[in-house]
């Protein structure tokens, strides 16, 4: 695979603008200085389906409160270009391979890629090294990507901007959302209405590529959830499941914050059909 070539862009004016916007995002938006330790009663019932999700601590605050835009430099993908052209680039561990296999089978060359999230140059590199036209990726918090192919956006922005693209990647993501430890609002559904928003932003008949964690069903506060029988179901609801890389659903009896996998599922954007896990094609042996 070729490496690629890129070239500078002056981010200068955008950069400044970004920092204005975080500043005053976070004066009106009023972001807490540190999530709670604890499930607020009232929302108990809700993240835990009525008591039958157990809940583990595992206390994060990864709230930043810095005024400073994300800069995502040249630099920093050409080494990233690099490492995954000679197989040293670490990325959440076996779920890397699991990601590059998948892109194998189902090629995204010349296509619009959305990224959801993004803590550093990763899946933005890796769809451009499989050939992307172009990556747009959305995220809470401002960034500026120096790559010319690569488009930052908000949410907002690229809702009302009207743009569905071909494809989505979305690695260890969903399953943050609504649990406050990013600052987020607390939602008991904000990974299953994340997964329904992804529907509005990716072209119909399009792929998302999702990984998140898999074992017994549990919720660790405020870290993550992991999905098993009961609720990876429900996350995965008005989308076919076309293809799993990683997946086993024997990781359902998996018990412990590390005894856990996150297998990449291909699934299509269309109305979806009722997963049986008990299927034998489910239900291979992998070991963790």
């Amino acid at each position: 695979m070729k490496l690629l070539t890129i070239e500078k862009k002056d981010n200068h004016n955008k950069i400044s603008i970004f920092n204005f916007i975080k500043f005053n995002f976070r004066i009106k938006n009023k972001v807490p200085s540190s999530p709670p330790k604890k499930i607020p009663k009232k929302y108990y019932s809700d993240y835990t389906l009525n008591g039958k999700i157990p809940v583990y601590e595992r206390y994060y605050n990864d709230i930043s409160n810095s005024t400073n835009t994300k800069i995502f430099k040249i630099e920093e993908y050409e080494r990233v270009f690099e490492a995954l052209k000679n197989g040293t680039f670490s990325y959440y561990d076996k779920t890397l391979n699991f990601l590059l296999e998948a892109l194998e089978r189902y090629p995204i060359k010349d296509s619009s890629v959305l990224v959801f999230g993004a803590t550093g140059v990763n899946c933005d590199a890796i769809s451009l090294l499989h050939g992307a036209k172009n990556v747009i990726i959305v995220e809470y918090n401002p960034i500026v990507s120096e790559h010319p192919n690569v488009q930052t956006m908000s949410y907002k922005d690229y809702i009302e901007s009207g743009i569905k693209c071909d494809y989505g990647i979305s690695i260890s993501s969903f399953e943050h959302d609504g649990l406050g430890r990013y600052g987020d609002k607390l939602n008991p559904n904000g990974d299953l209405e994340a997964m329904k928003r992804a529907k509005e932003l990716i072209k119909d008949d399009g792929l998302l590529f999702l990984s998140v964690p898999v074992q017994n069903d549990s919720l660790y506060w405020n870290a993550h959830r992991c999905y098993g029988a009961l609720r990876l179901p429900m996350l995965l609801k008005n989308w076919e499941l076309i293809d799993t890389f990683g997946f086993s659903s024997k990781y359902f009896n998996e018990k412990g914050y590390w005894n856990r996998v996150e297998p990449v599922f291909v699934l299509k954007n269309n109305e979806g059909k009722d997963i049986d896990f008990s299927e034998e094609k489910y239900n291979k042996e992998i070991g963790i």
